[in-house]
């Protein structure tokens, strides 16, 4: 990948590694830091491997605290990740649809209610009733968790 990819690669590397309170420390760098608005920018980079690099890290920074999660939806990921989940490349479905059950997994009752207001179940719906395009890919697991974890 790009120079983009790497630089992203790295910083969910950051994330992603080390005890549970080692990790927090460096997520909460990472949100203090005020990445999360950048990262999520990425979301809508256009190049396949760049944005599913960045579902990654932000996948990594919402299973942290509420205010990760927090600080992740007041960064603009709502919109993006509707975007995401309409693109044609099923990597970035799956990368949208993955951070999407991360959200939904580990927010709160109003950060849930945060995901319903801006829409994006209805894309998540959408793919429910396609079924099994691109079976095996792993969209329908992901898309199942994201309506399970909103009920």
């Amino acid at each position: 990948g790009g120079v983009a990819e790497q630089c992203i690669r790295a910083l969910g590397n950051i994330t992603v590694h080390g005890t549970k309170d080692a990790k927090q420390a460096l997520t909460q760098a990472v949100v203090d830091a005020g990445m999360c608005e950048r990262v999520v920018e990425l979301l809508s980079h256009g190049e396949s491997g760049v944005m599913i690099a960045a579902a990654g890290v932000l996948g990594n920074i919402v299973t942290g605290e509420e205010s990760d999660i927090q600080a992740v939806l007041d960064a603009g990921a709502l919109p993006a990740l509707q975007s995401m989940l309409g693109s044609y490349d099923r990597g970035v479905v799956k990368a949208g649809c993955s951070l999407l059950s991360q959200i939904t997994a580990c927010g709160t009752k109003s950060q849930i209610e945060c995901v319903i207001a801006a829409g994006v179940m209805s894309s998540v719906v959408q793919l429910q009733s396609r079924g099994g395009d691109g079976d095996g890919d792993g969209v329908q697991e992901h898309v199942e968790q994201v309506v399970a974890n909103v009920s």
